[in-house]
């Protein structure tokens, strides 16, 4: 097991640069506090001032985020002694839609079927091959379905609805073959489908967007209010039988109380998002002033930056460049006359909103295990991973 420590910083030019600062390999327990030592040393081997640390994001993990002994609370001891009092915000991760649907949805009755009859084709080599021929000479748009577990099925909504458009011949094939799935006749269980591709597909149009490197937080928070925000609509529209938002589940709908069903399932996750967004609800000001400096109320400006922000309000040359450019790239044009206000842009602008760059190196990490490297020692799979990151 490998412990990856990223770090985030901004310079004087508010360029934004990422890193792997260290790997660390994880033998025995993996508490909170064993990781909090493992990265405890590593900021130390570089030279790492504490006092700097802005924030962090982690996974959900007790290990990370138990309020007595997590990686985290254990961060914002440290940092506060260090710091004389300075406060370590702290991010869970906010990806992983896959997750939620499997944990929210409970739709196990669907995805029990899709899992196991996909994989018991891609199983059987020459049943493989007979079915991929199938689809051809039934003119299917899709080729071999993608041999997954069910979280990975959850994360490809294009997968499922490659299952669902391709029902028919499924039903045929695996009927000629003495393994007939009765649920594949069934409207109610055809419309569960239905609503499981829709909402896959929503949550990873979410969950693309809030990937990649560079990701501002305020962007991804805005991501997430307005996801939630859908998901209100989306239950509004349900209890009307309104569709629009579903189409391959209207593709499919017969009765007016259709909608009505999956009511449940969306107030799940519209509970779910809520609880991910209160990390943010924590910083919202600090990260409205970010966002959005010439319309926020002064009011609302903690005192230390309250005359800067007037001045900046004021400044009609600043307001036009904003209106101009957007942000990141408006901070670059702030004049010396704002130190601390440029002090909380480049904290804000330093922050991670995800680990979605340290899941991608382990993406990278897995693929790079082939017979060539699998007898690489974990000593050497730091150099291996900085090359790859």
């Amino acid at each position: 097991t490998q412990l990856a420590i990223f770090i985030r910083g901004v310079d004087e030019n508010f360029d934004v640069s990422e890193e792997l600062l260290d790997t660390v390999p994880m033998t025995g327990t993996k508490s909170g506090n064993e990781i909090f030592l493992r990265v405890e040393k590593s900021l130390k081997k570089f030279n790492i001032d504490w006092s700097k640390l802005v924030s962090v994001a982690s996974t959900g993990t007790p290990a990370m985020v138990d309020a007595n002994d997590g990686l985290v609370t254990k961060l914002k001891s440290k940092v506060a002694m260090v710091g004389k009092g300075s406060d370590l915000k702290s991010m869970c991760c906010i990806l992983h839609p896959e997750s939620l649907c499997a944990q929210k949805l409970k739709m196990d009755h669907v995805m029990s079927v899709v899992v196991s009859s996909v994989n018991w084709i891609c199983s059987r080599g020459v049943n493989h091959s007979e079915f991929t021929t199938l689809l051809y000479e039934l003119d299917s748009q899709y080729g071999s379905l993608l041999y997954c577990t069910e979280i990975k099925w959850l994360s490809r909504g294009l997968v499922l609805k490659r299952f669902f458009e391709s029902l028919e011949e499924i039903d045929s094939f695996m009927s000629s073959r003495g393994k007939p799935l009765p649920q594949l006749s069934s409207q109610d269980w055809i419309k569960d489908l239905a609503f499981l591709v829709d909402m896959t597909t929503h949550l990873n149009t979410l969950n693309i967007s809030l990937q990649g490197h560079s990701q501002i937080v305020t962007q991804m928070y805005d991501l997430i209010r307005a996801f939630l925000a859908k998901l209100c609509l989306w239950e509004t529209h349900l209890a009307r039988n309104n569709l629009a938002h579903f189409p391959t589940l209207k593709s499919v709908s017969r009765n007016e109380s259709d909608g009505l069903n999956y009511i449940p399932k969306i107030v799940e996750l519209k509970t779910e998002f809520q609880k991910r967004l209160s990390e943010f609800k924590l910083y919202e000001s600090e990260l409205t002033l970010f966002s959005s400096p010439f319309s926020m109320k002064i009011e609302s400006v903690p005192e230390a930056l309250q005359m800067e922000v007037i001045d900046l309000q004021c400044n009609t040359v600043l307001k036009t460049k904003y209106d101009k450019v957007g942000i990141p790239e408006f901070y670059r044009y702030l004049w010396s006359s704002y130190p601390r206000y440029k002090t909380h842009c480049a904290k804000i602008l330093s922050m991670f909103g995800s680990t979605y760059i340290c899941e991608q190196l382990f993406s990278i990490m897995k693929l790079s295990k082939t017979k060539f490297c699998s007898q690489l020692k974990d000593s050497q799979w730091d150099s291996v991973l900085h090359i790859t990151a």
